[in-house]
């Protein structure tokens, strides 16, 4: 479960360093989907979720490192604005899905482990989100709507984080009797 959370961190916090053309995120978003790959591989005998999203997980971290790259070198914002835009939404639709896939999983071990993971809380928030970053993209005509939606999001995926967080710790609880979120499972 400490995985899970590691990674949804990584997808979530976007710490980037600007120089000339070339983009440095400081927290990638690659490295996050490994260790959700690496979190659902160890609870796919909990969950089916999990145990079938593991490996797109793991597809989606080299296409992420791919994007991290080109970005580290300065390549994407020479490419036309609409394959740029289309990177970006691919990269967005990528961690709307797997933080669907957190989502329903954490439904599915609530069931296994009898205890309340947020599951639902998550849903709702993972559904806000869902429209924010439908909204942003197509605010792209409207700069204002774009920008609204954004920072909404920001605090949405603040929130779903915590709560997904609440959630883990409860997991930790129910299955090992501890109820903290450290580096070692």
């Amino acid at each position: 479960m400490n995985l899970l959370f590691y990674g949804l961190l990584f997808l979530n916090l976007n710490l980037t360093l600007n120089i000339g053309n070339n983009v440095i995120n400081l927290l990638p978003a690659f490295i996050g989907m490994i260790l959700l790959a690496k979190g659902m591989n160890r609870l796919r005998a909990q969950s089916r979720y999990f145990a079938n999203s593991s490996s797109m997980a793991l597809m989606f971290s080299f296409y992420a490192a791919a994007v991290w790259l080109m970005d580290f070198f300065g390549v994407t914002p020479s490419l036309a604005q609409q394959i740029s835009l289309g990177i970006g939404i691919a990269q967005t639709a990528m961690v709307v899905y797997l933080t669907y896939i957190l989502t329903i999983g954490m439904k599915e071990l609530e069931k296994v482990v009898h205890a309340d993971l947020n599951a639902d809380s998550l849903k709702l928030f993972w559904y806000f989100s869902l429209v924010l970053n439908i909204g942003t993209y197509i605010g792209i005509w409207v700069p204002i709507i774009a920008l609204l939606c954004l920072i909404m999001n920001f605090f949405i995926s603040i929130v779903y984080v915590v709560t997904f967080y609440k959630g883990a710790k409860n997991y930790n609880q129910a299955v090992y009797g501890a109820a903290v979120i450290n580096v070692k499972e």
